[in-house]
């Protein structure tokens, strides 16, 4: 099955004698007319396979890999401006590197499912029926956003014998900010000997990204509800040793 993609990539790099600053952005669309990834086959472990094999026309959506805005950005910073005469504070104080890494990217698309065979294929994979605008605004009140990412009154179960409405990957879920930190020191020992300090910490800022609402609309008490986030803070400390 055919898919086209349609971007526009922006990048940008400085380089300096301290400080290095990589950057880019892409904003685009990735379109399928069905998943190549995704089984139709019955238990195959598939996420999001056609509804209906026979019927194909209708599978035409965003990949389920397309993100619509994706930006990422690198700093790197050698710390070495104390030109006093005091020897304990150069040491202290210089030949140190800060890395950062900052990403942020839109999330993927999701598939609402009747969570039961409705189309009566003998295979349980089949989308609900869409009527309405079912969007809702993503950046309202985070205890509202949990409770329901998207209007579920606008989905139900389509009828027996009947394929769902609603597109592949129509909603699209929570997306991704982080910032990762990095703060390495050099010691040189005898000889070629080195030893490296570091400081790492995933997640820096401890941005809650929150995981993708229910899907089912047979399952009433998750559909469209958060009830987990992605990974949170972590630091790690570290002394490494080269010969």
């Amino acid at each position: 099955m055919g898919t086209e993609y349609n971007g526009l990539q922006i990048s940008g790099e400085k380089r300096g004698a301290r400080l290095t600053v990589k950057g880019g952005y892409t904003y685009g669309k990735a379109m399928e007319d069905a998943s190549l990834g995704e089984s139709t086959v019955q238990g195959s472990g598939a996420t999001n396979p056609a509804q209906n094999s026979n019927n194909l026309a209708v599978e035409r959506a965003r990949t389920s890999t397309d993100r619509r805005h994706g930006f990422g950005a690198s700093v790197i910073w050698n710390i070495d401006y104390y030109n006093g005469g005091n020897p304990v504070l150069r040491a202290l104080l210089n030949d140190w590197m800060l890395s950062t890494i900052v990403s942020a990217r839109s999330g993927a698309g999701l598939t609402i499912t009747a969570g039961t065979d409705r189309n009566l294929d003998g295979i349980n994979n089949d989308r609900a029926n869409v009527s309405g605008d079912w969007r809702l605004d993503p950046d309202r009140a985070r205890g509202e956003a949990i409770e329901q990412w998207f209007d579920t009154t606008k989905f139900t179960p389509a009828a027996s014998g009947a394929d769902g409405n609603s597109g592949r990957n129509l909603v699209e879920a929570p997306g991704l900010k982080n910032v990762d930190i990095g703060l390495f020191r050099d010691v040189r020992l005898r000889g070629r000997a080195m030893m490296q300090l570091r400081v790492e910490s995933t997640n820096a800022l401890n941005i809650v990204n929150l995981a993708n609402p229910g899907l089912s609309v047979n399952a009433p008490a998750t559909f469209g509800k958060i009830r987990a986030a992605r990974e949170m803070r972590e630091v790690q400390l570290g002394i490494r040793f080269s010969f």
